[in-house]
């Protein structure tokens, strides 16, 4: 697996960590660990297709969240940029 990919990787899961004392994103809504928990499962595949899958799901998750005011604006966003900044490392479909 490409080095940079695997860096990209730890993005997602520093998105869904707690700051200081605020509690994790992942803590308050489980959903969103069980997606990362599959991005994570497919970049270890390395089966691109699958992360790309699993990221949508992830963003989809994080949106919902967010507008059920499970997570904050800042955390939805802080997740979804994580996601983005992954997507553009992933090799181009082929």
């Amino acid at each position: 697996m490409n080095a940079r990919l695997a860096l990209a990787g730890l993005l997602v899961p520093v998105a869904l960590s707690g700051c200081g004392s605020e509690t994790a994103p992942a803590d308050d809504v489980p959903a969103l660990a069980t997606q990362l928990d599959a991005v994570e499962a497919a970049i270890e595949a390395g089966d691109y297709d699958k992360v790309r899958a699993a990221l949508d799901r992830l963003v989809a998750r994080t949106s919902r969240a967010e507008l059920a005011a499970e997570i904050s604006g800042e955390e939805a966003d802080r997740i979804r940029e994580a996601a983005r900044e992954l997507l553009a490392e992933l090799p181009a479909d082929e």
